[in-house]
């Protein structure tokens, strides 16, 4: 009998005390990098924000608490505490573990924090 355990699950880890990802400011194209199809990358110019775009999203970031680590025209790295993810998303931030099979059938958990509900991507809407 083969016994399937469930695949992903909330973790009973705690939330860190700093988030780290990645927010795109909007686009001049109007399609944020994390929602693009591969058709998309044939020209990725529409992805870049413009200036303004990319001045009000760093303004509302740093409004949050952020810390932006690196900057670039589709968007910034950055890392907050979880309550600052929540105040950007309208999100709860969670923690979840899905089980992975590695060589030799090794099962381990791999953790990680994300937004809920799942958002496909963040993006600066200033």
């Amino acid at each position: 009998m083969h016994v399937q355990l469930p695949t992903l699950f909330d973790s009973e880890q705690t939330l860190p005390d700093v988030v780290f990802g990645y927010a795109s400011a909007t686009s001049q194209g109007g399609t944020s990098i994390f929602n693009a199809e591969p058709h998309h990358f044939a020209d990725v110019s529409h992805f870049h924000a413009l200036p303004d775009a990319l001045t009000a999203a760093r303004g509302a970031l740093a409004s949050h608490g952020f810390t932006i680590h690196a900057a670039s025209t589709l968007g910034f790295a950055i890392s907050g505490a979880p309550e600052a993810w929540e105040a950007l998303t309208g999100g709860k931030m969670v923690t979840k573990e899905r089980l992975m099979h590695t060589v030799q059938d090794a099962r381990i958990s791999w953790a990680w924090v994300q937004s809920m509900p799942m958002l496909q991507g963040l993006r600066a809407s200033w």
